[in-house]
């Protein structure tokens, strides 16, 4: 076995073994004070923008914000990732080159294609589909919108970084900066997750856990393809798990938006379950 190879089992196993860990203490999990007190400011804001904009305006300011702060995150990340490429890229490219190995190729040249577009077209439209299906008795609009848009988002941002940054790419592929299958894995699978778990109402910490394990692993299994099948700089890969992430918190952000009030149907049924009845 290559080291290329080990590299990959390696992660794999400690991703698998770090989710369940994950999965087993989410229980006594305790998010930090600042985080917490964090997201009760974004609550607040939260409903200040609906209460001001409405569930479709909050949600498309909410997208409109997320996608500038991202883009300019990422553009100054990418002319970072740029100036050190010839110290980290390139040898680590070279060190993936020297330990192919035949049998290996064919199996994550397959697995790669967990974060291809067309199969994140795909996976897109069905779930986005099938949960409308399941919100039905709540907002069943709310995924046929989410879906798409964190979908868009992540391919009209990638492309304006693509000219921004303007970084090549390696001798062996188009892959540019940032990776667009690894931020495509956190966002189309990670809103599945999210959508699914909004729609059943769980307040499991476990299930949660579990879910991000699950979408961790995906991640970790495209990750790694890009960068053994040589289809990305290294540099690509970290930048298209930056991307990832913040796709996946602007559209959790502009999903709860959305649907803020939870089962409620209208901004006055909002409105009416906070204020007082009229003497």
């Amino acid at each position: 076995m290559t080291g290329t190879m080990l590299i990959g089992v390696v992660a794999l196993v400690l991703v698998v073994a770090a989710g369940a860990l994950l999965v087993v203490r989410a229980d006594r999990l305790v998010a930090p004070r600042w985080v917490a007190s964090g997201l009760v400011r974004a609550r607040v804001v939260g409903d200040s923008l609906v209460d001001q904009l409405g569930r479709v305006g909050a949600f498309a300011a909410a997208v409109l914000l997320g996608g500038g702060a991202m883009t300019f995150v990422l553009w100054v990340l990418g002319e970072f990732f740029q100036a050190i490429e010839p110290y980290v890229d390139h040898p680590v490219f070279d060190w993936f080159a020297a330990g192919r190995n035949a049998t290996w190729d064919s199996i994550w040249l397959v697995l790669t294609n967990v974060g291809g577009l067309k199969q994140t077209q795909t996976i897109t439209v069905v779930a986005a589909v099938l949960l409308a299906v399941l919100w039905r008795r709540r907002r069943w609009w709310v995924p046929l919108l989410v879906l798409p848009v964190g979908y868009l988002l992540e391919k009209n941002v990638q492309e304006l970084l693509k000219l921004v940054v303007d970084r090549g790419h390696p001798p062996t592929t188009l892959g540019s900066y940032p990776s667009g299958g690894c931020a495509r894995v956190i966002v189309v699978y990670g809103l599945v997750v999210v959508l699914a778990l909004r729609w059943t109402e769980t307040r499991s910490r476990r299930w949660w856990a579990a879910g991000a394990a699950l979408v961790a692993l995906l991640e970790t299994v495209q990750a790694y393809a890009r960068m053994y099948n040589q289809e990305h700089w290294l540099t690509d890969v970290i930048g298209g798990f930056v991307f990832g992430l913040l796709l996946l918190a602007t559209m959790t952000g502009a999903m709860l938006l959305l649907d803020h009030g939870g089962t409620s149907s209208s901004g006055a049924d909002e409105r009416s379950a906070r204020e007082p009845a009229a003497a």
